[in-house]
């Protein structure tokens, strides 16, 4: 059964809506921004604009699913190939590039492009590492000593790795993911933490669905909102995800386009990157929407939240 909660329209401003092809319709994957996840997050906003942080400039933060250039980075620089969404990507592309630019291009991107360890991402990372690492201050304060981070949101995804360790407890890693998460809150930047992605190494011991259980309820918890990676997969590739979304290796999205193919087929099959970087895509023209423009806000809950059953958001209007 489904409740719904409380919307209201603030300042006139029209509700985030998908314009697109229903297959690529986000909204079973990205969790409803409730009016009470909204005024946590402008709360969030309001400290990172007294810290100058920089609006729409997203952080990366996690392991190698997140420090491949095939998420993010080559899709937000140089645009969707082959895009079959109908749904144009081109003006968010420009505000996560935070220039203005339209379009974006290679060089509306801070240094690095937000990629490797001073910007809080690295293949073979646990979370322990990213917070061993200075994790988020240096990020957000420091990056490359350069040029800080200063987002004004961050992405993040941890517990590929973390779930390896024979010692892994979801007990002790949901108060470590609770305390980062919190990490970002104290520095004014508005953190979305992502489900992670099905393994093969892992298919019938249950820790990929320990660990999303986490993500899920630590977002709840935080009054923050989730992308939810593991049921876009399996949405799409519910028997073959290996060797399709997710590559030959078991663990990592298949990069068939280069993290940019946006046609059907690169989205729900040959690019698991690209699905990927449509979500934060997806999740960062609600956050704009609803929260750096004030807009109206969205409430569609289910009542067996935690359970990551998502799958009612695709048929309701937000």
């Amino acid at each position: 059964m489904l409740s719904v909660g409380h919307s209201g329209s603030v300042l006139g401003q029209l509700p985030w809506s998908w314009d697109g092809a229903a297959w690529a319709d986000p909204r079973p994957f990205v969790s409803p921004i409730s009016v009470d996840v909204k005024a946590n997050l402008r709360a969030i906003m309001a400290v990172g604009n007294t810290n100058g942080r920089v609006e729409g400039r997203m952080g990366q933060i996690g392991d190698s699913i997140t420090d491949s250039s095939a998420f993010f980075r080559n899709a937000a620089m140089w645009g969707a190939d082959d895009n079959e969404t109908g749904h144009d990507y081109d003006p968010i592309r420009s505000w996560l590039a935070y220039s203005g630019d339209q379009p974006a291009d290679e060089n509306s991107f801070y240094n690095l492009y937000g990629k490797g360890v001073p910007y809080g991402n690295n293949s073979g990372w646990h979370l322990s590492d990213a917070v061993d690492a200075g994790h988020p201050e240096t990020a957000v304060e420091m990056g490359d000593g350069a040029v800080p981070g200063e987002f004004s949101w961050a992405l993040i995804m941890f517990g590929t790795n973390d779930i390896d360790g024979a010692g892994w407890e979801t007990g002790w890693w949901s108060s470590d993911l609770a305390n980062f998460v919190q990490d970002f809150v104290d520095l004014g930047v508005i953190p979305v933490v992502s489900t992670i992605p099905p393994e093969a190494a892992h298919v019938g011991d249950g820790r990929v669905e320990a660990a999303n259980h986490v993500i899920r309820a630590v977002a709840i918890d935080a009054d923050i909102p989730y992308v939810d990676y593991h049921n876009l997969v399996l949405y799409h590739q519910p028997v073959t995800w290996h060797g399709t979304l997710i590559s030959g290796d078991g663990t990592h999205p298949s990069a068939g386009g280069g993290g940019s193919d946006f046609s059907q087929d690169g989205l729900t099959t040959s690019d698991g990157y690209a699905a990927r970087t449509k979500l934060a895509f997806d999740v960062a023209e609600i956050l704009r929407t609803i929260v750096f423009e004030d807009g109206e806000t969205h409430a569609l809950f289910l009542d067996d939240f935690e359970s990551g059953d998502t799958s009612a958001w695709s048929s309701t209007e937000p």
